[in-house]
């Protein structure tokens, strides 16, 4: 798997407060470390203001207290990201680094009158001001809020050394400033980021279905950017090439239509698509081997691991034919039956077979009695025509096919060819 940062924001996302103390999300750390997700930057809209807080409040949770807590824990915190570093111009955190924490060693034997003529914390607070300025000239309607302009900043950076992206903060506008700066660049520059809105309401558990979630979503990504980086070896066979494409294009179908019913990131990783994915993955590398046997022992292992129609399912498939042509014909003959009916002419009705008319009958109306020389065409010739649309739709159903299956044994096929030329 490619690597993945967290960018995490600090007032009420790391840092909470419940009106009267405050305290760091346990919830939220323990789940990402839990995870594994422990490298991480903090991204915060921050200036000096910690110190003077801690001057005033000792017990103020500042940046520096929970950089050592984070630490301690087990992260590795990259660096502070702060709207200083975009017209510093030094690289991610570097403003934080040059200019608050030097600032940090003064306390606690600083008193907040003695701060304001501090030389040094003058001079700092004067190319904070500076730099920070670069940052909110450049937000705009257009571009959004601040963290916006941040990310603009980091990405490049970021996206030297990671992928992927999990992004945590409480400020909704800022989520999707986000979204909207990564979206600005160039395809190949972006990163893939995943976003999540901290709410006070959100549990350890709620953060580890979230994260799970999201790092299935980036397992499901690297196993078909896998699988498109090896089809590119084929490139010199059309049809493989053609059979590899479609079958491409039925996994992104299958995954949106797992979407569409609400399967999770979680089940669709673990789904049977994705495992033919991951198999034909393998299939493709194994055949670029140059031992001869080993690619013959490829094709045939990995036609071997397809998965066979059950028995059941094809005489269900015998069995919805016979329903769908038995009550087709049911339907047709109660129309008629119906039409002679009103015409005076030969009821057609006791020509239906009773089995054909229990089971259409059935379907609408199970109350009725079975004897149906009695039923009346006003009763039964709906509940025929609801029925035959039934057992059509369920018939539509059964012989629906597996289109990825199809799609892999059309690749073992040609694959064996490939084999046979190579």
């Amino acid at each position: 798997m490619k690597k993945t940062v967290v960018l995490l924001d600090v007032d009420k996302t790391l840092i909470l407060d419940d009106g009267v103390k405050e305290f760091y999300n346990e919830d939220l750390i323990q789940a990402l470390l839990e995870a594994n997700q422990t490298e991480i930057y903090l991204f915060t809209n921050m200036g000096l203001e910690d110190i003077p807080n801690l001057i005033v409040n000792p017990n103020y949770l500042s940046r520096d207290k929970l950089l050592s807590y984070l630490t301690g824990k087990g992260f590795t915190v990259k660096g502070v990201i702060t709207p200083a570093d975009v017209g510093y111009e030094q690289g991610l955190g570097a403003a934080f680094h040059d200019f608050v924490e030097p600032q940090y060693a003064k306390l606690p034997n600083l008193s907040l009158n003695a701060l304001w003529h501090d030389a040094e914390f003058e001079l700092a607070l004067e190319k904070l001001t500076e730099y920070i300025k670069v940052c909110t000239d450049k937000i705009s309607e257009k571009f959004g809020p601040i963290k916006g302009v941040m990310f603009e900043y980091a990405l490049p950076f970021l996206k030297d050394e990671y992928d992927y992206c999990l992004l945590f903060d409480d400020i909704e506008k800022e989520i999707k400033a986000v979204i909207v700066a990564n979206e600005k660049v160039e395809k190949d520059q972006r990163m893939t980021v995943l976003t999540t809105q901290v709410k006070g309401n959100l549990n350890k558990q709620d953060y580890q279905k979230i994260i799970q979630n999201k790092l299935a979503l980036i397992r499901v990504n690297d196993i078909h950017k896998n699988f498109l980086k090896v089809k590119k070896e084929f490139a010199d066979s059309e049809k493989f090439t053609t059979l590899l494409n479609n079958f491409s294009s039925d996994i992104r179908e299958n995954v949106k239509k797992q979407k569409q019913k609400g399967k999770s990131n979680v089940e669709i990783l673990h789904s049977p698509a994705i495992e033919l994915l991951q198999k034909t993955t393998k299939l493709l590398t194994d055949l670029r081997d140059p031992d001869l046997d080993k690619k013959f022992s490829a094709i045939i292992d990995y036609e071997k691991s397809l998965p066979n129609i059950p028995l059941w399912l094809n005489l269900a498939k015998i069995v919805g034919v016979l329903i769908v042509a038995a009550l087709g014909f049911a339907v047709v003959t109660a129309i008629l039956a119906a039409v002679f009916s009103a015409t005076g002419g030969i009821p057609f009705f006791p020509l239906i077979p009773p089995a054909i008319g229990f089971i259409a009958a059935a379907t609408t109306t199970p109350l009725l009695p079975i004897t149906f020389g009695s039923l009346s065409l006003v009763a039964t010739g709906p509940g025929m025509v609801v029925g035959g649309i039934f057992a059509l739709t369920t018939g539509a159903f059964l012989f629906q096919p597996n289109i990825l299956l199809n799609d892999a044994n059309e690749i073992v096929e040609e694959a064996k060819a490939v084999y046979k030329n190579r």
